[in-house]
């Protein structure tokens, strides 16, 4: 037996050193916790905090030993409010198996698990090559890792006494009330959308969207229609409402839930739906530059919320048909809200073609479709007075002479095809150019091209 001891102590003393992170330089990363808090190191770091890392997985023999001490040092320190920031990261546990771990033991600090969104838990664990479960580590403001393993964690003590030569101080833990974070996304005629974030003490809540004041009229407590009629979450989320009523004040009514399930304050948000929208309109013009390229200006009515526009071939637009072009421009990812200018290039020359656009109103009701016929011929699609005219200097720095034999508007493009200047100019127009960025432009006077260089 005494020949087996020693050996014994050597492997538990070999596996002890081995569980730690090899690194001594943070790796930063950016999760949302299983609280719904955003959770990007650095930024913590940058703040002035230490951050101590506990990278574990429930089931592990381990985690059960640390997780009360765990808990008392970060009371004993200021519950994250103040020298130092405690968060757990698990190697396995999904986001169920995190809410009832977190549950069972009342753990305040953030927890990022396997499903968290932005970096989970699992990649962190990679990232930071952690060998064995629990290893806890901290890390300096500097993003130095000044303890890659605290060890052993037998008593609160021993977290304690390793972080207290750094300056991280005793602090009591302020009073932090459940509380959640609404934000409207959306308010339409007919629906209103809510985003939700309850802060890290907040366990669970409960909402419910009234008419008025309707549901404080009733005989039962404000409260308890709450808790037993509205919805319930835990975590951040986002909820639409719909079929609303227009220019009707709705109360949004929250109830925040802490971990002892005590109730806290009913936070109340007033909202008023809007108007019904007309149908969404957007009004195209179309220029010819040349054979190959055509000038649009897209420009959405009052009512409309997004749209969407391109440029068809006419033997393309007679395949598809209305209705497989509108899902071809609303599946095009690029949603537009403002006036937009364009000048598209490389077109098949003296081919017919139209310009087509289609928005959706305030409400999300797809509109009519706006379709402007032309022809790549610049004869044959525009009356274009035949004017000449030429830039000086070229290139150019401050401002630019346009010299013209008539008037003329002069457009500025740049090489994504955006005018970024127009001008109605006469005879011979200096144009200040000191707003633009140096590079290549094209200058465009009834349909001719000039092409002018900026230094």
């Amino acid at each position: 037996m005494k020949r087996i001891l020693p050996v014994l102590f050597a492997l538990i003393f070999s596996f002890s050193v081995k569980a730690q992170t090899p690194l001594t330089e943070a790796v930063n990363f950016n999760s949302v916790a299983l609280n719904g808090e955003h959770i990007d190191l650095f930024e913590i770091l940058d703040g002035g905090q230490y951050v101590l890392i506990e990278f574990f997985y429930s089931t592990s023999s381990g985690a059960l030993t640390y997780v009360n001490k765990m808990i008392q040092s970060y009371q004993y320190f200021g519950c994250n409010e103040h020298d130092v920031f405690y968060m757990q990261i698990s190697r396995y546990d999904d986001k169920a198996e995190a809410r009832a771990w977190c549950n069972e033991y009342g753990i305040m600090f953030p927890t990022i698990h396997t499903e968290s969104e932005g970096d989970s838990g699992d990649k962190i664990c990679q990232m930071y090559e952690i060998p064995i479960y629990p290893t806890v580590v901290l890390i300096a403001p500097n993003r130095e890792i000044v303890l890659q393993q605290i060890y052993p964690v037998m008593y609160v003590e021993n977290i304690i006494d390793a972080l207290t030569p750094f300056g991280i101080e005793e602090h009591e833990c302020s009073t932090v009330l459940p509380e959640v974070s609404t934000e409207i996304v959306n308010v339409t005629s007919s629906s209103i959308t809510v985003e939700f974030t309850p802060n890290f003490v907040c366990e669970a809540y409960h909402f419910i969207l009234g008419e008025g004041n309707t549901l404080e009229q009733q005989e039962l407590p404000l409260e308890q229609i709450i808790a037993e009629q509205g919805m319930e979450q835990s975590d951040y989320y986002v909820h639409t409402w719909t079929g609303l009523e227009p220019e009707t004040t709705y109360n949004i009514y929250v109830l925040p839930e802490n971990f002892e399930g005590t109730y806290s304050e009913i936070e109340k948000i007033n909202i008023l739906t809007t108007a019904v929208a007309g149908p969404s309109v957007i009004e195209l013009e179309v220029e010819v530059v040349s054979e190959t390229s055509v000038y649009t200006k897209a420009t959405p009515n009052e009512h409309t919320g997004e749209y969407h526009y391109g440029i068809f071939y006419d033997y393309e637009y007679e395949e598809l048909g209305d209705e497989g072009v509108i899902e071809m421009l609303l599946d095009d990812e690029f949603p537009l809200y403002a006036v937009d200018e364009w000048v598209w290039e490389e077109l098949e020359p003296q081919t017919d073609c139209y310009a087509i656009a289609i928005g959706y109103n305030n409400d999300g009701v797809l509109g009519e479709m706006t379709i402007v016929p032309f022809r790549t011929e610049v004869e044959s699609c525009l009356e274009i007075e035949d004017i000449k005219f030429a830039i000086t200097p070229n290139p150019a720095k401050s401002t630019v002479n346009v010299r013209l034999n008539g008037n003329a508007q002069v457009r500025i493009f740049d090489m994504t095809g955006r005018c970024v200047k127009e001008v109605n100019a006469t005879d011979n127009t200096t144009i200040n150019i000191e707003d633009l960025n140096k590079g290549v432009y094209f200058v465009n006077v009834n349909g001719k091209v000039e092409k002018l260089v900026i230094e």
